[in-house]
């Protein structure tokens, strides 16, 4: 049987690795490089040929998205462990897509005073129109999540 704590804890024993301290049971609702691995490997995958060309893109297009949100997941979970299972993180991700709509204008601002004189300007509302299509995404998850046809 699987862990259900609300904060699992995991062993600093090797030899029980994937066991919850608290109960002993299976620690299968927690992140691990497989499950981020995987997950990684379904959305590139999906993005397919959507995606940039890497040799168009001098930051590598997917191949340096990926790096950077495994590095980052990596990190989140040495800092923080398995927090995750104890918040609202469909509720973090509208903050967080709301936040990536506003780096762009920031951005624009800092270089060019008002966005409407930034040359580029149609880059930031590309940008913070995908981070709105992301908000919306999650919306619907949401509801799913809360028993949504």
């Amino acid at each position: 049987m699987a862990c259900r704590c609300p904060a699992p804890l995991e062993p600093a024993d090797p030899r029980h690795k994937g066991e919850c301290c608290k109960c002993g049971r299976a620690l299968s609702r927690v992140v691990d490089d497989t499950k981020v691995r995987e997950f990684f490997d379904a959305l590139e995958r999906a993005v397919g040929a959507g995606a940039p060309a890497e040799s168009d893109n001098p930051l590598g297009g997917f191949r340096h998205f990926r790096i950077l949100a495994e590095y980052r997941e990596r990190h989140g979970r040495e800092r923080f462990g398995q927090s995750f299972l104890q918040k609202e993180n469909i509720a973090e991700g509208f903050e967080e897509a709301a936040d990536l709509a506003i780096y762009p204008l920031l951005d624009s601002i800092k270089e060019y005073v008002r966005p409407s004189e930034d040359p580029d300007v149609d880059l930031v509302l590309t940008a913070a129109r995908h981070a709105f299509i992301a908000f919306e995404a999650l919306r619907e998850l949401a509801g799913k999540r809360r028993g949504s046809p």
